[in-house]
């Protein structure tokens, strides 16, 4: 008998000790939104509502992604270094804060999963272009076919401009390998920013100021509306197929004359 009072009051003892705890728990997060209420008073939010997906800043980070980035949730360029907060790479893996939060790695982690490859290396949605090539190429990390056209984003000919010459262009793929092909009057040139080419994939937009550290709502330059319909042709025509112009997507055509480029998208 004096055995199982034992037993009961060691019990008791625990769970009186474990109290403090759980309080103290509770206070540190009130309303369990996985932001500390520090951080929230800091920064001036609620520390009664859940608020971790808002996003009031309007820099493409949720209050979440902010709290994990170290940047401000009241500042789209925290840094001030005229690049926008979702558009910084903390932990300097070629993977920016944004994606990094997209496809649930950490943006202060080089490997989150701790597998001895970097989080650029990762696939994470299986479609023969890895994190770090989706990122500098504008297209969604956990969406094999960003722009839902039926072809694999590892196939679309994404990657970097090598050269432009006598009329051929030839792209750095971002999946591995080389192509070429030729350049006519009939192909179709155009340029987004990268906000713009992951926003108009993702089907949606962040906010109207989606250039990089800015907070002007004005088209960017070069852009202009034409009933509805953003024109995206690129400024200066062939003038932006110089090496290390990133390219969003690409298609080749193959006849029996060789190889045309029937349209080039680059990221700007």
């Amino acid at each position: 008998m004096r055995s199982l009072k034992t037993l009961f009051l060691a019990a008791l003892a625990v769970a009186l000790l474990a109290l403090p705890a759980a309080a103290q728990a509770r206070s540190g997060d009130r309303d369990n939104d996985r932001l500390p209420d520090r951080w929230e008073k800091r920064h001036r939010l609620s520390t009664h509502h859940n608020d971790r997906r808002s996003d009031r800043d309007r820099d493409g980070l949720s209050n979440r992604g902010e709290y994990l980035s170290g940047t401000s949730p009241r500042r789209k360029d925290s840094d001030r270094d005229r690049i926008r907060d979702d558009d910084e790479d903390r932990d300097r893996d070629r993977v920016d804060n944004g994606n990094e939060m997209r496809e649930g790695t950490s943006p202060r982690r080089r490997d989150s999963d701790r597998d001895g490859r970097r989080d650029d290396r990762e696939d994470r949605d299986r479609d023969g272009l890895r994190n770090g090539p989706e990122d500098r190429t504008g297209n969604d990390p956990i969406d094999r076919d960003s722009d839902d056209d039926g072809v694999r984003d590892g196939d679309e000919q994404a990657g970097t401009v090598v050269s432009f010459t006598g009329g051929v262009l030839t792209i750095e793929l971002a999946a591995g390998g080389r192509v070429s092909g030729r350049v006519t009057a009939a192909t179709e040139l155009e340029c987004e920013s990268e906000d713009e080419a992951e926003d108009h994939d993702r089907g949606g937009a962040r906010s109207s100021s989606s250039g990089r550290g800015g907070d002007d709502d004005g088209d960017d330059d070069g852009e202009h509306r034409n009933g509805g319909r953003r024109d995206r042709t690129c400024p200066g025509g062939t003038a932006v197929l110089v090496p290390g112009a990133r390219v969003h997507e690409a298609e080749l055509r193959l006849s029996s004359a060789g190889a045309t480029w029937d349209e080039v998208e680059l990221l700007r």
